[in-house]
């Protein structure tokens, strides 16, 4: 069999206009998939945490910070934090979101080029920018986040440190993991096992010594009681470890289905697909790639599952897989630009991994396997396989059949789920965000694609067509990429600025505020401590108090039916408000000493000192002083309570 030239190594492919425009695309690619939604997710958290270093008094006796917080083990807060005091919160966290984004896409070009070229090199740029970045079955964790958090910078410092290695530069690797360990140890430690790893095989025997010496350190650290290394030595205690756990994918692989590891035997086909075909380095990484994060999870799994080791559940070891994810996609490009003009019967077999990216929600992930396992038998064989052609052309039509079983899938699934009571809209809105993350995908390999053709075009008018459309694609991804509500932008300006000061002059400054569903309005707007919601939970994982504490708040606040009330990560998609509250309601939760003040968009009469009407939104939010109404019913309540010994308050009470 005449072996043909791979698609990255044509001639007369390379130049310089081509190379601006494909860099310029990518730009394009990646503001549209990273367009900005504001302060959200965990970059709440952030933002708070960097609040907390510059006004200790207020927010101190928030929940998230009452026992401790990720803070500890970051030096990215203190950054955050001078940003915060000399250009406000929101010029500060566009300003190093930006900067975030520069520097991961110049590692990320760095560390591509280290291992492929050419029209690879590209193309596997553009499936890193374009495809999804989620890594844990089941979350929302993704890669290069298009919100402020840690995790941004400790991964652009994580791809310097690959890339350097991968170009004999060890000084500039070491000094660059470092400082991803310094921003964010979780995500950074899949990388430095990765580095370890590379040392280990070039260089056995400083590798092993270097590994004799990190575990013995280790070892001192752990006996001497230093944090987080004693944590080696603890279990997590069976009340705590069911707070924590069950339903939170990001620490546990507890409770996933099948379908949910799909993303994951993906990326894993694909990285040994590659691994198996290729030669020299790039195997070599991808083979240490592959053990990093089938280690990662299995050292999950044990930890979590069967051992309840405090230190493997607080790791989070998995969180490796973001590597393995990103660098699947390279191995995907690369997988394309070789065997895709060899003959038919690789052609089939590449899209037959695109068949299973397109049933990643059903059976995509056991299809991709057997697709690998197909494509490793055929490159083992060597023989060209003789396919008729009335089997060939349905074959070629088979990733179109996935695409409509699926869409025809998950209209009947969210019938279903509808005429069972579920939530409807939940069910579309899934269903949309995977058609436009899907067609966005698609889209952005057929554009490169184009411009990869007629980039370099001696031709004026193709040429001057693809500049104008990549030109195009990039002032309408830049024109839109603040997507902020005219609210959320409004209220992210206006933090730190009072801009509620009907309710800001009533709430003392070290007062604890409950704000209905809506702890951003608490901390940003008011600039006060929040009571209680999911995401001041999330370090239940962290701290035994810390779950123990959120649990008893929020158990409190289900007698108002609020959405704040849900403790189970697993429930929150399909939760609903169960009913409006009542003044005996507000009166069970505001028994709670540690409560102040509370928010609720309901005029309960009795108690309201202050209104708020949101001119944005159209909403208007009643305040209530917790102090006033304890005293207020001190004597009505207790009557009431002493001829109730049973009743659901009390049962509530801690």
């Amino acid at each position: 069999m005449k072996k043909l030239e791979p698609l990255g190594r044509a001639p007369g492919l390379t130049g310089f206009r081509r190379e601006i425009l494909l860099f310029l695309f990518l730009l394009a690619v990646w503001f549209f998939g990273h367009s900005y939604r504001g302060i959200r997710h965990d970059g709440l958290l952030y933002a708070v945490q960097a609040l907390h270093r510059l006004y200790p008094a207020v927010y101190g006796n928030d929940l998230f910070f009452l026992f401790g917080s990720q803070d500890d083990f970051t030096l990215f807060t203190s950054l955050y934090a001078a940003f915060v005091d000399f250009v406000g919160l929101n010029a500060a966290t566009i300003a190093l979101l930006l900067a975030g984004f520069a520097l991961w896409i110049a590692a990320a070009m760095l560390l591509v080029g280290s291992l492929v070229h050419g029209f690879e090199f590209w193309l596997a740029l553009t499936f890193i920018f374009a495809l999804p970045g989620t890594y844990i079955p089941n979350s929302e964790l993704s890669y290069a986040e298009p919100f402020l958090t840690a995790r941004l910078p400790a991964e652009a410092f994580t791809l310097f440190s690959l890339a350097m290695m991968l170009r004999g530069k060890w000084v500039y690797s070491f000094a660059a993991l470092l400082v991803a360990f310094a921003f964010h140890p979780l995500m950074a430690l899949g990388g430095g096992v990765l580095a370890g790893l590379h040392v280990l095989r070039n260089h056995w025997k400083w590798g092993a010594l270097l590994a004799v010496a990190g575990v013995a350190l280790a070892g001192i650290l752990a006996f001497a009681g230093i944090s987080p290394f004693d944590r080696a030595f603890h279990v997590m205690d069976g009340h705590w470890y069911r707070l924590a756990v069950p339903n939170f994918t990001n620490v546990s692989p507890q409770g996933l289905q099948l379908e949910d590891w799909n993303p994951t035997l993906f990326s894993l086909s694909l990285l040994s697909a590659a691994a198996f075909a290729a030669s020299g380095r790039l195997r070599a990484i991808l083979v240490l790639v592959l053990v990093v994060g089938l280690g990662g999870i299995a050292l999950t799994a044990i930890g979590t599952l069967f051992f309840h080791n405090l230190l493997l559940i607080q790791l989070q070891l998995w969180r490796a897989l973001w590597i393995a994810t990103l660098f699947s996609y390279i191995a995907a490009a690369w997988l394309i630009s070789e065997f895709w003009r060899r003959n038919e019967t690789y052609r089939l077999l590449l899209l037959g991994f695109l068949t299973a990216w397109f049933t990643l929600d059903s059976i995509g992930g056991i299809l991709s396997l057997l697709v690998c396992v197909l494509f490793m038998s055929y490159v083992r064989g060597g023989k060209d396989l003789a396919i008729p052609r009335f089997m060939a052309l349905p074959l070629y039509f088979l990733p179109f059949v996935a695409v409509d079983w699926w869409l025809v899938s998950s209209w009947l699934d969210s019938s279903i789920f509808h005429d069972r009571g579920g939530g409807l809209d939940y069910v579309v809105a899934t269903t949309i965000a995977w058609l436009v993350v899907t067609a966005g995908a698609v889209a952005a390999t057929v554009v490169f694609l184009l411009v990869w053709r007629h980039a370099a075009d001696s031709r004026k008018l193709p040429h001057l067509a693809t500049v104008a459309g990549v030109l195009f694609l990039l002032g309408l991804a830049l024109a839109f990429w603040d997507g902020r509500s005219e609210r959320r932008r409004y209220y992210e300006r206006a933090a730190l600025h009072d801009p509620i000061p009907s309710f800001t002059r009533l709430i003392p400054a070290n007062g604890v505020v409950y704000w209905e569903d809506d702890v951003k309005m608490a901390w940003l707007a008011l600039g006060r401590a929040n009571y209680a919601s999911l995401s001041q939970s999330y370090g239940r994982v962290f701290s035994r108090q810390a779950a123990i504490e959120a649990k008893r708040r929020m158990d409190r606040l289900a007698a108002l039916g609020v959405m704040d009330r849900i403790f189970d990560f697993g429930s929150l998609n399909t939760a609903s408000r169960v009913h409006l509250a009542k003044i005996e309601d507000l009166l069970s939760v505001c028994q709670d000493p540690v409560l102040d003040f509370a928010i609720l968009t309901i005029d309960l009469g009795n108690g309201v000192v202050e209104r708020y009407s949101d001119k944005i939104s159209g909403k208007d939010y009643y305040l209530y002083n917790c102090n006033q109404l304890r005293r207020r019913f001190a004597d009505t309540w207790e009557s009431s309570q002493a001829s109730k010994p049973a009743t659901r308050f009390i049962n509530r009470m801690p």
